[in-house]
Order: structure tokens, then C-alpha cells, then sequence
């Protein structure tokens, strides 16, 4: 078996796994607990939860809005899990308030949360409509009313009568399946001075999310010219996705809380938790693993897990939504776990600008862990739109950025140490070709020194060669001449060849 699969190894993954699942199951169990416990409260925010002990009856009577009107006939629903028989035709709603202490100094606000149409009467009398309620699902019109809060006041220590008509025929035909959201509606009683301070908390933060996206898309951007103009860079691709993603989070967390569209928003959520989610820990684990030159190739599969159980719960029936959340949550789990294990081994190495991913990495593994007991305890995913103070939320800011933050610090600390390098190896380049330059000047002097010498020897050997020309021309002048000078006497001392042939006859003529 090979060393990334070795027995210790796959052990210490598996009660690390066990541990987390075991953790996240108490708390579950125990979040169970306070919220049955605690359902209905006043909060110490000052909201007063109103989705308990609700009379409901189907049909449509304007008569049902009278405090008057008897109900004691009607059926008694929670409004934020009604029965299974419930499936959005128009309905009324009736729940009485006693004013209490607490409720009765402070003048009020209704925030109500559907994704249906709704017509909110206060005492008989209509305060608020949101949407077209209507028995017919072409007129409905449907809208989420949760930023527009209902001022409302309560005059004495009395009952007062609270009706809603309500209607959600639309459900589950945007919603992504049955069961994927629930029927109904919730509502809470809010003192206005809160209420007003929450909702200021609420655009403050908004702004934030907004700026962090537009952030994130620069990042992406630049990130995506730098791996086009140098493709060997490859983490700045995966780096470049991770970004886009995590700013396509932020934007689409703007839609979903400044949007009172119950589509755009069921929409946004859908691509948030089906593709975004899964691909964003996705992009930046295999950024990582290009980083640490480590593998991790079955993150890819499990991803591909994910992503297909989010298509079987968004457009079947077969999945519920808590097993879907499940499932991303310990993938999530999953990858940072992974990131901190390999950012660990990287620091324990010395790698360059391990320290500064692992900071990054370190403070999302830990905000990460404390928002899924949050999230696991309270059943609820907007905890975090519900904080208050400036620095609550700047801290929350870099909380969020932590590692796009330190992963932007490492490649620009990388892209320093490449300069260094560089520069480094410049300097040695030019002082290489200043030496080589210093030594071709001396070999060319050299060359041209060896190059006189050369033409003063050929000088030289040119006058002796010329000087003995000219005293072989001479020999071979004398030579020619005493030649000549025998040949002239020769010729005077013997006879002609007439005198020859005329005193010396062939002895064959002297025979005949």
C-alpha cells in the first residue's frame, strides 16, 4: 500500500471523521432540545416568535378578519410547518396576542417572511397586503415581505387580534421540489426601535457583501489575465475560479436579502447551494494541492457526489433538504479539513508562504466550524445578518476574506520571490556578460596584435623570397649565357652538315 494510503492514515481520517460526526450529532440533538424548549420566547433581541398556536381554515370570508368572529371550530396549525393536507390554496389565519409588559411600553413592528401573497388585518382592520392573494394560481401574485416591516401599536394590556389571508399556489413549482421549502409563513413581533436598528445593521451589511463580491470579481479578473498572458501559472486559473465563485456567493447572498422576489430568490438559493458551494471549496482545494504540489484527485469525485445529490433534491422528489444541506456541509467539512492537513505538513517543511495560506486557511477552518455548530444548534443560516456593531461586521468582513486575503498576500509574496530570483539571476547574467564581454575585447586585441606580427613576418618572408627571385633570376642568366656561349664555339669548331655529307658517303652507295 502506498504512503497516501497507508493503515495510519486512513485511521486518523476516519476517527477524525467520527469525532465531527459525532460532535455535530450532540449539538443537533441538543439544538433540538432549546428550540422546543425555547419556541414561541421572547428573545433578548426583543423579537417575539408567532408561528405557534395559529386557527386556520381554508376558504375565503373577509367576516374571518373580525376580532368578533368565533374560532374555536378552526384547526390549530404551527404556520412555519403546516399539515401535509395544506397545499397553498387561499386560507385565513387567526392568532390572538396578549400585550404584555414588555410588548406594551414600545410601539411594535410585524416581520413576516412567505413566498407566497398574503393580506395582514390588525383588529379587523387591513395594515398591509404583499402580493395578489387569490384562489387562482394565474392571478396569484406572489412576494417575500420580510424588508417591509408593519408598524402596528398596541393601545392597552388586552387581546388583540391578528388575521392573515393567505395563499401560495405557486409552491412547489419554483421551489425546486416538494418539500424543499416549507409552506406557510413566519412571523415575529419586533420592538420598532430594534427593528428600525436592525434594518440599518441589515443594509450596512448588505453594502459589505456587495463590496466583497465586486472585490473578488477584480481579483478574478486579474488572476484570469495573469494565467492567459503566462499559462504555465496554473494556480492563478484555479485561483482566478475560486474567486469568481466565492464573489458570485457574495452577490447572489445580496439578491437573496434585498430582492422581494420569492423566484429570483428561491433561484439564487439554487445556485448557491448546488453549484457554487461544491465548486468554490472545489477550485480552491485544487489551487492548494498546485500550490503544495500535493494530489488530491478524489476531492474532484466527491464534488461530482455533491453535486449530483444537489440535482436530485433541486428537481426530484427523492431527496429532502436536510440530507442535501448534510451532505454540503461535511463536504465542506471535508475540503478544509484537507487544506489545513496539507497547510500543516507545508509549515512543518518551511515551505515559502506556507505560514501566510496557513493564517488564511486557519481562520475560515475555525469560523467555519463555529458557524456549522451555530447553524446545527439554531436550524438556521442567516445567523450572521443578525449580528450588531460596525466592528462586529468588519470582523465578520475579514473573517469571510480570510483566504482570499492571505492567498492574494501569498501569490503576490510568491510573485516577489520570482522577481528576487530574477533580479538576482539578471545581475549575475550581466556580470557574466560583462566578463565575456571584457574577455572577447582582449582576444580581439590579441587577435589584432597577433594580426601586425602575422602581416610583419609576411613582410619579411616577402622581401627574402623576392631577394632570392632575384638571385636565381641572376644564376639562371649566367647559366643561360655560358649555355649560349659553349653552343656559339661548338658551332664554330665543327663542320656544317653539308661538309659532312659531302666528304663522308653511306657505305652502301660506295658498294653499288
Amino acid at each position: 500500500m502506498s504512503k497516501r494510503y497507508s493503515p495510519k492514515r486512513i485511521a486518523w481520517s476516519a476517527g477524525l471523521a467520527i469525532t465531527f460526526f459525532l460532535y455535530f450529532t450532540l449539538v443537533d440533538y441538543y439544538g433540538k432540545k432549546y428550540r422546543e424548549n425555547h419556541s414561541g420566547d421572547t428573545l433578548q433581541s426583543g423579537d417575539t416568535l408567532l408561528n405557534k398556536d395559529w386557527k386556520f381554515h381554508s376558504g375565503d370570508n373577509l367576516q374571518w378578519a373580525s376580532a368578533g368572529f368565533s374560532d374555536e371550530q378552526w384547526q390549530k396549525v404551527n404556520t412555519d410547518s403546516m399539515p401535509l393536507s395544506y397545499h397553498g390554496e387561499i386560507s385565513w389565519f387567526r392568532h390572538k396576542v396578549n400585550a404584555g409588559e414588555n410588548l406594551f411600553k414600545d410601539p411594535l413592528v410585524i416581520h413576516l417572511y412567505h413566498a407566497g401573497a398574503s393580506e395582514i388585518f390588525y383588529d379587523g382592520i387591513k395594515v398591509a397586503s404583499f402580493g395578489n392573494v387569490s384562489g387562482e394560481k394565474e392571478k396569484e401574485v406572489c412576494m417575500d415581505p420580510s424588508h417591509f416591516p408593519i408598524s402596528i401599536r398596541l393601545g392597552d394590556t388586552s387581546s388583540h387580534l391578528i388575521a392573515v389571508r393567505y395563499s401560495e399556489l405557486h409552491y412547489p413549482s419554483f421551489t425546486g421540489g416538494k418539500d424543499a421549502y416549507p409552506l406557510g409563513f413566519e412571523m415575529s413581533l419586533v420592538k420598532a426601535p430594534y427593528s428600525l436598528s436592525r434594518q440599518l445593521q441589515g443594509h450596512r451589511l448588505l453594502s459589505i457583501v456587495f463590496a466583497a463580491g465586486i472585490f473578488l470579481l477584480t481579483l478574478s479578473f486579474v488572476h484570469i489575465l495573469l494565467y492567459v498572458f503566462y499559462r504555465k501559472a496554473k494556480e492563478n486559473l484555479f485561483y482566478s475560479i475560486f474567486a469568481f465563485c466565492y464573489a458570485m456567493i457574495f452577490i447572489l447572498q445580496y439578491i437573496i436579502n434585498s430582492s422581494s422576489s420569492p423566484q429570483l430568490i428561491f433561484f439564487s438559493q439554487k445556485i448557491f447551494l448546488l453549484f457554487l458551494n461544491p465548486l468554490v471549496f472545489l477550485a480552491l482545494l485544487i489551487f492548494i494541492s498546485r500550490v503544495y504540489n500535493e494530489r488530491y484527485g478524489f476531492a474532484a469525485w466527491l464534488a461530482g457526489a455533491v453535486g449530483s445529490i444537489g440535482v436530485l433534491f433541486a428537481f426530484t422528489n427523492w431527496l429532502s433538504p436536510s440530507f442535501y444541506f448534510t451532505s454540503l456541509v461535511w463536504y465542506a467539512l471535508f475540503n478544509v479539513i484537507i487544506m489545513t492537513r496539507g497547510t500543516y505538513k507545508a509549515m512543518k517543511e518551511n515551505r515559502p508562504g506556507a505560514k501566510i495560506l496557513g493564517t488564511g486557511i486557519g481562520v475560515f477552518a475555525l469560523f467555519l466550524f463555529v458557524g456549522m455548530s451555530i447553524i446545527f444548534f439554531f436550524h438556521r443560516i442567516d445567523f450572521f445578518f443578525n449580528t450588531s456593531g460596525t466592528p462586529v461586521l468588519l470582523i465578520l468582513f475579514f473573517i469571510l476574506m480570510s483566504i482570499p486575503i492571505s492567498t492574494s498576500v501569498y501569490l503576490a509574496y510568491n510573485f516577489s520571490n520570482t522577481n528576487k530570483v530574477l533580479s538576482v539571476k539578471l545581475d549575475e547574467v550581466e556580470k557574466l556578460s560583462a566578463i565575456t564581454i571584457e574577455q572577447e575585447k582582449e582576444k580581439q586585441k590579441m587577435l589584432e596584435g597577433q594580426k601586425e606580427v602575422l602581416e610583419q613576418q609576411v613582410k619579411e618572408r616577402t622581401a627574402e623570397i623576392r631577394e632570392q627571385k632575384e638571385l636565381i633570376e641572376e644564376k639562371n642568366k649566367s647559366i643561360t649565357d655560358s649555355i649560349l656561349y659553349a653552343l656559339r664555339i661548338q658551332q664554330a669548331l665543327l663542320p656544317t652538315e653539308k661538309y659532312i655529307r659531302k666528304n663522308l658517303k653511306d657505305p652502301s652507295e660506295k658498294k653499288e
